[in-house]
């Protein structure tokens, strides 16, 4: 990320440093009102591009097995030897995408439709 936030300051380095602060200023200004307006677009709670990453990951959880193993953990095993111990309570899933990106992996939506069918409060992801 720092890369492509780097690249797109290149015609305002040349400046001197008060220039080039407000050049940043005016660009951050700009994305967060582009990001405004995709936000302001979308239908549900979640931006165009969030909804088909969650509609993929939903698509692949759909291959995994869940087992409770007590408490707040749960073991998710699926294809190819996939095997992930998930504890929905603290938010921690052994694949780590889950605490990287903030989107629940498919262990997880697996374990959210688990604990569905049994009768347990999920919430929304």
């Amino acid at each position: 990320m720092g890369e492509v936030f780097n690249s797109k300051l290149v015609d305002g380095r040349d400046n001197s440093i008060i220039t080039s602060l407000e050049y940043i200023r005016q660009y951050l200004m700009k994305r967060m009102a582009k990001v405004q307006k995709v936000i302001n677009a979308s239908d549900g709670p979640l931006t165009p591009t969030a909804t088909h990453i969650l509609n993929a990951i939903k698509q692949e959880a759909t291959k995994y097995s869940v087992i409770w193993n007590g408490n707040d953990m749960y073991g998710v095993s699926g294809p190819y030897y996939d095997q992930c111990i998930v504890n929905y309570e603290n938010k921690y899933c052994s694949c780590r995408r889950w605490e990287l990106t903030g989107i629940p992996c498919k262990h997880v939506v697996a374990v959210m439709w688990n604990m569905d069918q049994n009768g347990i409060e999920v919430g929304s992801p």
